[in-house]
């Protein structure tokens, strides 16, 4: 039975906790049930990875849902982490008759759908869309989870997430809201900002040691304070590999957190011959089915699949954006099951999905960034890469480990991480592609009309919280609302301001108003664009913030993608400048993002784009994605422009950039289960149209794809 505050549950809450096996609740818990999360009261929660913060929110939810108060909302900044929700909820809560759905997916469309659920997993991005659509079930809403609400301190998303939350404290006067956030030190301005109650917790199911190896030694620190040294059970030259051996030799599982994704890889195929010392017969029949579903995850598989398959039939893995999507949740799932022993990973892994291990290396101390070098990341991060060290029910303490090699690194490491206070959190919204990003929003949805409503608006956020009104800010909105008003985007009449049809569809594709502008001024200008193609559009969409930031250029490619240029140079539409200049270098990035989607749809392999321009199948699909997005929006807009030229060249080179596919494989591709690989083979063989498969003999078309798709596609026809 649950021991602490069973007389404040509901049965059928109490019920779902029994079945979950929670056979009590934890003191903070208690502490936030006795102060109202159960009666609608707001809540900030600041608590440590895995304490147990997200059981409160969702009983909450819960409890409103059943008691008919209205719909509960559950905000996440990934899609990955969305969907592990949605699979959870569904697990634990759907017998209870709620209706639980997920919203991730397109950003220009209102999902009305999702009138006829009651509790809606959605990103961030997703549902300030939603409101941009005039989703009206939103005011049904009577609960809203804001989680990783530390997130508010991360440039970009965080000022979309601090509008979202001033939008939806308007919108929804009455609902609860309740915001959880990792341990951070103005969690008061937070609750203060959000005029809510207040819990904070070091609380952790499973004890955390953060040590430091140095010298065959790991010092383990509880709460800042040395508790123990243990004498590495590993052995190696390398400490990295000392660590690895050590956790595998109690039978654990390790992350290791690396800078980059070619660091990562490396790490991976270094530990790969030491983990496999540590598996048995049967782990290594299963990891080398798991390497084979890895490695075919592509039609053609890269080198960079082929390295990971290699990687996971002997225990380890590496996991970053290049990979794609499919392939990380392999070896996510891999590493649950206990199959794969120990993953090297870049810091995405820390903010997407959840994947305790016994056992977290924190290798890479600093990171580099072209404008300061090498700098050491932020307490917080430590923290939270940290934080998934030790997994309820399976370990009995986490270890958070770092490595000490130099002189004065011990003291540092230990002053600057262990016994470091975590940062601030600072309000994003001051950022001026934000600001203007969501001016444009608050006009065209009506929430301001002029600008002492903008002011009045802008004083409920977080920003506002912490600095006031400031005169710097007061001149920034005016500038850009100036600057809209010269886009017309926005319109002045009678000192109210009003979006126009274009700003209205800018607001609705969730552009960056400088992006829409610069679609605007292209399609306006495109009837008089000479020797006009496809690598016109493309370099055009590259050099918007959607695919931001461009690809890099390395020292050895450089001459060749210069050379590419002058044999591009008659179908640019941003021209070449002088070497010298400022402007160059993003220039000749943008340049090799055009290149590379032209490759693409030219039908290059991911295998071929890797190995010539260094781009990984996930960073290909990745940019392909939001390429796509931008052709889409661009024939959006060139429909208000009535530019009927510019809508057909931007569909056709939307699904030729969808597929990977020259333009005479159009026709082909529209029929499911036909994509580039087999409408090229089709076309190569004589079947060049849909017609000639509805009138092919079905015997003809099982001989070059198999009976089963041949059947498929017939049924289409």
């Amino acid at each position: 039975m649950i021991k602490s505050k069973i007389n404040e549950i509901p049965v059928p809450i109490f019920q779902v906790l029994k079945d979950r096996g929670i056979k009590e609740l934890r003191s903070f818990q208690i502490e936030a049930i006795e102060n109202g999360i159960l009666e609608g009261k707001n809540f900030v929660i600041s608590a440590p990875t895995a304490s147990g913060k997200t059981l409160l929110a969702e009983l909450a939810c819960l409890k409103n849902v059943l008691d008919g108060k209205g719909k509960a909302l559950y905000l996440v900044p990934l899609k990955a982490l969305a969907q592990e929700f949605y699979e959870n909820f569904k697990d634990w809560y759907g017998k209870t008759g709620v209706k639980i759905a997920i919203s991730t997916g397109d950003l220009d469309s209102p999902d009305y759908y999702l009138s006829g659920y009651d509790w809606i997993i959605a990103t961030t991005e997703k549902v300030d869309s939603l409101l941009r659509h005039g989703a009206n079930w939103i005011r049904n809403i009577s609960t809203v989870v804001v989680d990783e609400l530390h997130l508010l301190g991360e440039p970009g998303r965080g000022a979309t997430l601090e509008v979202l939350i001033t939008k939806l404290s308007r919108i929804l006067p009455d609902a609860q809201i309740i915001c959880l956030s990792a341990t951070i030190s103005n969690a008061d301005e937070l609750a203060s900002w959000m005029k809510s109650n207040l819990v904070q917790s070091d609380f952790r199911p499973i004890p955390l040691y953060e040590g430091i190896y140095e010298n065959g030694q790991i010092h383990l620190y509880e709460k800042g304070a040395e508790k123990k040294v243990e004498k590495s059970r590993g052995e190696d030259s390398r400490p990295d590999l000392c660590i690895i051996k050590d956790t595998l030799s109690r039978k654990k599982q390790i992350l290791v957190f690396l800078s980059s994704r070619r660091i990562a890889e490396s790490m991976a195929l270094r530990a790969a011959k030491p983990v496999s010392e540590f598996l048995n017969t049967e782990e290594k029949r299963s990891l080398l089915k798991l390497a084979r579903e890895v490695t075919g995850v592509l039609e053609k598989p890269t080198e960079q699949c082929c390295r990971l398959g290699q990687c996971i039939e002997r225990g380890v893995a590496f996991h970053h954006a290049g990979a794609v999507r499919k392939q990380l949740t392999l070896v996510e799932q891999g590493f649950r099951k206990g199959l794969i022993k120990m993953i090297a990973c870049t810091p995405t892994l820390a903010f997407g999905v959840n994947l305790p291990s016994h056992t977290c290396l924190i290798r890479d101390l600093k990171r580099f960034n072209e404008e300061e070098g090498w700098t050491w990341i932020s307490v917080m991060e430590f923290k939270q890469y940290g934080g998934r060290a030790g997994r309820p029910d399976y370990d009995d303490e986490g270890r958070a480990l770092a490595i000490a090699t130099k002189d004065g690194e011990y003291e540092e490491i230990v002053n600057r991480f262990i016994k470091g206070s975590i940062e601030k959190i600072y309000s994003q919204l001051f950022d001026e592609a934000s600001l203007r990003t969501h001016l444009l929003s608050l006009v065209s949805d009506l929430f301001i009309r002029n600008f002492e409503q903008a002011m009045d608006f802008f004083g409920k956020t977080f920003f506002f919280s912490q600095f006031g009104r400031t005169e710097a800010l007061e001149e920034k909105i005016k500038e850009l609302l100036k600057l809209l008003e010269d886009w017309e985007f926005i319109q002045e009449k009678n000192k109210t301001y009003s979006a126009t049809p274009l700003g209205k569809r800018v607001n609705e594709l969730y552009l960056d108003p400088l992006d829409g502008w610069r679609l605007v001024t292209f399609l306006r200008e495109s009837p008089s664009v000479p020797n006009k193609n496809e690598f016109t559009y493309l370099q055009l969409i590259c050099n918007t913030g959607e695919l931001s930031p461009p690809l890099r250029v390395s020292i050895k490619e450089r001459d060749e993608i210069e050379r590419k240029v002058s044999q591009f140079e008659e179908y640019l539409w941003e021209k070449e400048p002088p070497y010298w200049s400022n402007l160059y270098e993003r220039f000749i990035r943008t340049f090799k993002t055009a290149l590379v989607f032209y490759e693409w749809i030219n039908e290059k392999t991911e295998n071929t784009l890797h190995a010539q321009y260094k781009v990984p199948p996930g960073e290909l699909y990745t940019k392909v994605l939001s390429g796509g997005w931008v052709l889409y929006a661009g024939e959006e807009i060139g429909k208000l422009l009535k530019l009927k030229d510019d809508i057909e060249n931007l569909r056709c080179l939307r699904i030729r950039m969808h597929y990977g596919i020259k333009e005479e494989l159009l026709d082909l591709v529209r029929l499911k289960e036909i994509g580039r690989v087999r409408a090229r083979l089709l076309y190569n063989i004589g079947f060049k149209r849909a017609r000639d498969l509805r009138n092919a003999d079905i015997k003809d078309i099982a001989k070059i794809l198999g009976p089963k798709i041949a059947n498929k596609i017939k049924e289409q026809l």
